[in-house]
């Protein structure tokens, strides 16, 4: 990947010097990728990751990957039940996933962003984004509500700037994480909206 990036930057750049360009690493622009991707000298570049841990969590009952189709559990967060996580990694053949963790919550987030945190501590020059984390629609809505306000805790802690996924999916979108109502256009919830912005922490 890193060498078509390289490509692809430098030909914008020649024809356009200033437009903002974005650059995530793989695995879904994953936090952990973070630290492979090249650096360049451009105040023009902004660098992204993404965040739907725990997957089982964020896709539940999901119908466009095959695991969480399967595994079809509704699920908490956070949760003391943290053995109905396991049975999620477990069902994808992982040993001993979660470790010696006991609950899901907020510390798991830290854990799974630290990524993130490290590679601004590493590079205060550059400019971090957050540019996509959410929870499925038909997950139960204070669960979603939990979520959405741990993650931003977290990036409002670490001054990483964030935008959530997202307003409004299709509605033959097998995968939808829309945060407001398909007719009228309402936000699902009020306390959702005062969450993305950072009102409640």
């Amino acid at each position: 990947m890193e060498p078509s990036a390289e490509k692809t930057v430098k030909a914008i750049r020649a024809l356009n010097p200033h437009r903002l360009l974005i650059i995530g690493g793989t695995e879904h622009n994953s936090p952990s990728a973070l630290q492979h991707i090249k650096l360049y000298e451009d105040e023009a570049i902004l660098y992204t990751f993404h965040c739907y841990a725990p997957f089982e969590f964020t896709h539940q009952q999901g119908v466009l990957q095959t695991a969480p189709l399967y595994y079809n559990r509704k699920m908490e967060y956070p949760s003391d039940d943290i053995d109905r996580y396991r049975d999620y990694l477990h069902l994808l053949g992982k040993e001993d996933p979660y470790g010696q963790m006991q609950r899901m919550d907020i510390e798991y987030l830290r854990q799974y962003l630290a990524p993130a945190k490290k590679f601004l501590q590493q590079h205060p020059d550059k400019a971090l984004w957050c540019g996509e984390f959410g929870t499925i629609r038909h997950c139960n809505i204070t669960y979603r509500e939990n979520r959405m306000r741990d993650m931003i805790t977290i990036l409002k802690e670490w001054g990483i700037a964030y935008s959530v996924w997202n307003y409004l999916s299709t509605p033959n979108d097998g995968n939808r994480f829309s945060l407001v109502d398909d007719d009228n256009r309402q936000i699902l919830s009020e306390k959702m909206g005062r969450i993305i912005r950072g009102e409640i922490g």
